[in-house]
């Protein structure tokens, strides 16, 4: 049978975690010993894609382990040495991904390699050179750092299966088509084999279809894998939008200018208040009759009593004369402000202190 990568990568990539699935394929695989380099190259390349996880890349490992295995104890040729020239490239780059634990599970196959003699003394040489430089380059870390990688990894590998399906159906499908159009190019209706020619064609043109068909699954199946993995980094994409606003929010009323701003005690001068201002009026009314009452006192009139003495005196100056060595004392200046208390009982002592006085001269 005729090697098939592309069959190749479906078994493999349907691979589980049971040991009758590896058998399974490992048995099919030994029919494929013609084509063992081939073999080997497909599965090297297969276990070095990033796109697959930590777990499928040990799986895989466990399925080249039972290929040499079975093709050393069922004496199928080639095997042996076809996978002894890729192991030893290829586990290395593996094994400087690996956690501590997985690298334990490859130290334990090739050690079992050694044990039964599987692979020749140089590739057991080779190989532990090889993962001892990885280690030394790479040293090994716990099984929780790879938890999210291995995650991204399987979310990825589906896509990057479809992928290489899409990839390899093309392939085949340029080499049926180039095939198609030569045989059409050579097809002579004047033969007299024209209509089995025809349906050779035919043949060969349903070939095509299929294969067109089949790519037009995968790609269809990608394109709705993709979808959800848009839609999905939009919605968390505009989840992340809404949170930055949302903090930026946060911040700006928590900020201590914002704060200041609205406890600022000069905003209290922007509307107007209203005090208590009675004892100040009553402060100016106080002031203003303190004020008036002097005033009034300077130009009251005096009594009707005050009068009749004043004529009285005066009419005794008419009558006797003053001595000229007389010396009249100034009365009083009259002007001067009086107390406030009692302004006219002061005014009216003075006046009558005046006529004694004058009485007095008058007698001498």
């Amino acid at each position: 049978m005729a090697f098939s990568r592309e069959q190749f990568l479906n078994k493999v990539q349907s691979l589980d975690e049971t040991q009758d699935s590896i058998v399974n394929t490992s048995k099919w695989i030994l029919t494929l010993y013609e084509d063992s380099d081939k073999v080997a190259a497909a599965w090297s390349e297969y276990l070095n894609k990033g796109s697959i996880s930590t777990k499928r890349k040990l799986l895989v490992i466990y399925l080249a382990n039972d290929i040499v295995q079975q093709a050393k104890h069922k004496q199928v040729p080639n095997f042996d040495r076809s996978f002894g020239d890729v192991l030893p490239s290829a586990l290395e780059k593996v094994y400087a991904d690996f956690p501590t634990d997985l690298r334990a599970k490859v130290k334990r196959v090739v050690g079992i390699w050694k044990q039964r003699k599987v692979l020749s003394e140089s590739v057991l040489k080779a190989i532990n050179q090889r993962l001892d430089a990885a280690e030394r380059s790479s040293p090994a870390s716990s099984s929780s750092t790879h938890k999210s990688k291995e995650k991204v990894d399987k979310r990825w590998g589906r896509l990057s299966s479809v992928y290489d399906s899409i990839e390899q159906n093309q392939k085949n499908g340029a080499t049926l088509r180039l095939r198609f159009d030569k045989s059409l190019e050579a097809l002579d209706p004047t033969s007299v084999v024209y209509a089995e020619n025809y349906t050779v064609i035919s043949k060969i043109g349903n070939s095509v279809k299929e294969s067109l068909q089949k790519s037009i699954d995968y790609r269809s199946t990608l394109a709705a894998e993709l979808s959800k993995l848009i839609t999905e980094q939009n919605d968390l994409l505009n989840k992340e939008q809404d949170s930055i606003s949302e903090i930026d929010s946060i911040l700006a009323d928590k900020d201590p200018a914002t704060i200041a701003e609205s406890t600022n005690p000069n905003d209290a001068d922007l509307l107007p208040t209203y005090e208590n201002n009675e004892d100040d009026d009553e402060d100016d009314d106080s002031s203003d009759d303190s004020d008036e009452a002097p005033s009034k006192d300077k130009h009251t009139e005096p009594s009707n009593e005050q009068q009749d003495i004043a004529s009285s005196s005066e009419k005794s100056s008419s009558e006797e004369p003053v001595p000229k060595k007389m010396k009249l004392e100034e009365p009083k200046d009259e002007g001067a402000t009086p107390s406030s208390s009692s302004p006219i009982k002061n005014n009216t002592g003075a006046i009558a202190s005046s006529i004694q006085d004058l009485l007095s001269r008058l007698a001498d």
